[in-house]
């Protein structure tokens, strides 16, 4: 905001607004700021993006400057998820068109009963119901997984 010629005393006094929502030593370089400014060219409002789902203004109200989380709709779709292992459960999983993200989430149900790194073989089978979050028909992220089971030789993990 500085490099954009906002004085440091209403920097100064968004991130103070903005530091009730969240913890602002956690920004990341792709989070996204929009400004807005006054036809007098002050500051009026702010935009702060961290995802499709976390979105906080900021806005001037006279002297005070007020901050508040977006309500965002998210439509929540259950979807189903199975294969067979080739390779890896990773491999496997990404093939399918899934991230890596969910990958983590289903070996994390199992690690204490199942080593993946270790005693996962080329046939084994694995089926999930997951939650998935759109945001305008866009995939933004995974929700719950809400049933999850894993089929190695004749155990079969659920």
């Amino acid at each position: 905001m500085a490099s954009q010629g906002i004085p440091q005393r209403t920097i100064a006094r968004i991130a103070q607004a903005l530091d009730l929502h969240l913890n602002l030593r956690q920004l990341q370089s792709r989070d996204t700021l929009q400004l807005y400014y006054s036809p007098e060219g002050a500051v009026t409002r702010v935009v702060y993006r961290q995802s499709p789902l976390d979105i906080f203004e900021v806005h001037r109200q006279e002297h005070n400057w007020n901050a508040y989380k977006r309500d965002i709709d998210v439509d929540r779709r259950v979807t189903s998820v199975a294969g067979t292992l080739e390779n890896t459960l990773f491999d496997s999983i990404e093939k399918l068109g899934e991230s890596p993200r969910l990958v983590f989430d289903f070996a994390g149900i199992f690690a204490w009963v199942f080593d993946f790194a270790a005693d996962s073989q080329p046939g084994d089978r694995f089926r999930m119901i997951v939650e998935k979050l759109y945001v305008d028909a866009e995939f933004v992220q995974y929700g719950r997984i809400l049933a999850a089971e894993y089929e190695s030789g004749h155990t079969v993990h659920t």
